[in-house]
């Protein structure tokens, strides 16, 4: 059977075929006005794809690029303060050096606390609303001072790890540093014990920092049986000795042969005579130990030597409990408010007083500064062998922090250096996939105008044809 193409189909196709030349001109002509091939999906779907992944990439770039920007600004600006506090500890080096000289040690120690305010300084600068040391709490100030009894003692406030930013596929860098790291170095060394009761470091470790005092005091003494002497009434209180059987020693002459009258020495010290009256003689060794006895029951006719045992306890600090000394090479004695302990060697210990402990733990710098001002000012009122012993640990202390901060600036340094090479090639990369992007999504002219001229011709065919077939008179229809 044939078919019959009715006009009305005609002019249904003519116009179809119109509309979807006339929208494949007016989408010529949009990109060669916009320069883009890609206005919309449809254009091209795959390429399309491609250029919203590449585009992408390239806003992840920026922000990394800028991230990169910021942290170069924050790390330049941390290794110039740093070499500024280097510059305040080499300052306090050279009045350390200069400490030994007894003339106007008070006035370096007024300078050297005028130092420690400028490292203080130093530590709580800003970067816009950032700290540079406060760490992972930026906006925090990592550093207040505070008095403790007139002494000057600066807190650390901020974060405990260090602030990152991103500035690649999975690369970090740290940027805003914990003050904990860098203005304290990490350290233990033997304490050091000045003074004059035998005390000193035992063999643990010890987890305090500072300085401190240990208070030795006397309980009691006894004697070996045998020579009749007994402890005088001013013995608790007034008997320096300390020390287990044999430490001391006690020569008694009895010069009488009925323990009447004799002579009594203490560790070789200067003789002192004695009556069967006498129940609280005082008796002085050769070191300016002080014995307190009761020679009312000498055994008559005994010359010899005597072994004396003092016991005694211990305190650390304001405050602490006491401990019985068992004159063993480690007694640990812990804080019972802070928890610290310290180690101490009692298996030395000869007698009673007050010794200083200074602590080598944690270097922390403004401790440090504050020490050093204060063993010039004498607060521990040293013998000036044991100042100039003092001094010098300072000076060794600040050669460690000097070199410790520098070594914070060259991390930093080499930090900097990194990201500038970074830098560099993500911007080569943001570069090559803009290229990609505008390959993929600009308007090829030549192209364009072909396909436009090609889509014009197919327009007016559309229409030619149209015209010639609905043209047709009634003698071709009959034909």
């Amino acid at each position: 059977m044939a078919i019959r193409v009715t006009a009305g189909a005609v002019a249904e196709q003519t116009i179809r075929y119109a509309q979807r030349h006339q929208s494949s001109l007016g989408r010529l002509q949009e990109q060669l006005i916009s320069g883009q091939r890609l206005g919309r999906p449809s254009d091209d779907p795959l390429a399309f794809q491609s250029v919203l992944k590449h585009r992408s990439v390239t806003q992840m770039l920026d922000i990394q690029v800028t991230n990169i920007e910021r942290t170069n600004v924050q790390l330049e600006a941390s290794v110039a303060n740093l070499q500024d506090a280097k510059n305040v500890l080499s300052q306090a080096h050279v009045v350390a050096l200069g400490g030994h000289d007894p003339q106007d040690r008070e006035v370096l120690a007024q300078s050297v606390r005028e130092l420690l305010d400028s490292l203080l300084q130093i530590a709580n600068r800003q970067i816009g609303d950032d700290y540079l040391y406060s760490g992972t709490t930026s906006r925090t100030q990592p550093f207040q001072k505070r008095l403790v009894d007139g002494q000057p003692v600066v807190d650390y406030l901020g974060g405990d790890r260090r602030s990152s930013v991103v500035v690649g596929e999975s690369i970090e860098i740290d940027v805003l540093y914990s003050g904990a790291d860098v203005f304290k170095m990490q350290r233990r060394e033997e304490s050091v014990y000045i003074g004059n009761t035998g005390a000193g470091p035992g063999t643990g470790t010890d987890s305090a920092n500072g300085q401190t005092r240990i208070e030795v005091r006397h309980l009691l003494t006894t004697y070996a049986a045998g020579s009749g002497i007994q402890a005088g009434l001013s013995s608790v209180d007034g008997d320096t000795i300390l020390g287990a059987a044999g430490t001391h020693q006690l020569e008694i002459e009895d010069t009488s042969g009925t323990g009447a009258a004799g002579v009594i020495r203490l560790n070789g010290g200067a003789p002192v005579h004695f009556s069967n009256t006498d129940t609280d003689l005082r008796v002085t060794g050769l070191q300016g130990e002080v014995l307190y006895v009761d020679t009312s029951a000498i055994t008559p006719g005994f010359s010899g030597t005597v072994d004396i045992t003092a016991d005694g306890e211990f305190t650390i600090g304001d405050g602490g409990y006491p401990l019985a000394i068992d004159f063993s090479a480690n007694q640990q004695y812990v804080d019972p408010v802070t928890g610290e302990v310290t180690n101490v060697s009692t298996a030395g210990v000869h007698s009673a007083g007050t010794d200083l402990i200074e602590y080598r733990g944690d270097l922390d710098l403004f401790q440090l500064l504050t020490d050093l001002a204060n063993d010039l000012s004498q607060t521990r009122e040293l013998a000036e062998p044991e100042y100039n012993k003092a001094l010098d640990r300072r000076v060794k202390d600040l050669l460690l922090a000097m070199d410790h901060v520098l070594a914070t600036v060259g991390e930093q340094s080499v930090t900097l250096e990194n990201i500038q090479g970074l830098k560099a090639r993500h911007e080569d990369l943001r570069l090559e996939l803009e290229t990609v992007i505008v390959d993929l999504s600009g308007t090829d002219a030549a192209e364009a105008i072909l396909q436009l001229q090609t889509e014009q011709t197919l327009l007016n065919l559309t229409f030619a044809s149209s015209t010639a077939f609905l043209d047709q008179t009634l003698l071709d229809f009959l034909r």
